[in-house]
């Protein structure tokens, strides 16, 4: 099998990862070495310089999202999130059989509407 084919599966995770760590660097929990200590950075920073939480600031990202209760907690914490990094979220919510019906029509059209989805099973 040719190494850079990329099938769906492989492409989920990817994305899934690529959400993740903006979410984990801006809440705080000392990914990429901004974790809030004064006194130096992590074994990362030595390798890659330090991070900065507002490279993106005035950044407007728009989710599509699927109800769920970690919806909720997400939007939730989204004032949070722009607060640390100046990224603004703008989002749509649909219920489960919409989402998917949305996400595999947004997908398909090769005009991407959406920055960022949920990830699960998508079947």
């Amino acid at each position: 099998m040719d190494r850079h084919v990329h099938d769906r599966r492989h492409f989920l995770q990817l994305g899934g990862a690529l959400t993740a760590t903006p979410l984990l660097a801006a809440c705080g929990t000392g990914f990429g070495g901004n974790d809030g200590n004064k006194g130096g950075g992590s074994a990362a920073d030595d390798v890659t310089g330090s991070f900065d939480r507002k490279r993106e600031k005035g950044t407007t990202l728009k989710a599509l999202l699927n109800k769920h209760p970690y919806t909720d907690a997400l939007i939730a914490d989204l004032k949070s999130f722009t607060d640390k990094t100046g990224i603004e979220v703008r989002y749509d919510v649909f219920p489960k059989d919409n989402y998917f019906d949305k996400l595999t029509v947004d997908l398909s059209s090769g005009r991407a509407s959406y920055d960022v989805f949920m990830l699960g099973a998508y079947i």
